[in-house]
């Protein structure tokens, strides 16, 4: 009996450890970035507060020197930097006040000479009323999202 509890107890564990994959990812927008070093700002008007962010390249392997993020109240935060290999995602949790995202900022390049470019999703999570709530619903986002 205690061997079955214990393979339940490490069965619920994993279970619960996967539930994050499970998130929704909802494509938002996305940056162009070629061979050269490229410093973009990506600024798809956010109706709303995110959970998690995801990057994902396109088309080439892709450096950044960085990824940043500027919050509602101003401040900013690096978000990755680094690789992204070719189709490869990269998902970034949004802490606390932070997930009211306002503007991003991208200094990347493409590792092929041919462009590439980077997908922007995003984990609305609990936050999808508020994007219900936005200016920008009936015009922009009813028709992106697939859960109105």
């Amino acid at each position: 009996m205690k061997r079955l509890n214990l393979a339940a107890g490490v069965l619920l564990l994993t279970a619960a450890s996967s539930i994050p994959a499970l998130a929704a990812w909802d494509r938002i927008g996305w940056v162009d970035v070629s061979y050269r070093v490229d410093r973009d700002n990506a600024s798809p008007n956010f109706g709303g507060p995110v959970e998690r962010l995801m990057f994902t390249a396109r088309g080439s392997d892709i450096h950044c020197g960085y990824i940043r993020a500027t919050f509602r109240n101003g401040r900013t935060r690096e978000l990755m930097s680094g690789k992204l290999k070719l189709n490869d995602s990269r998902p970034v949790d949004l802490p606390g006040i932070s997930q009211d995202v306002r503007r991003l900022s991208f200094k990347c390049h493409a590792l092929d000479r041919r462009s590439a470019r980077i997908e922007i999703a995003a984990d609305i999570g609990h936050y999808r009323d508020t994007w219900r709530k936005s200016s920008d619903w009936s015009r922009v986002w009813s028709r992106v999202f697939t859960w109105h």
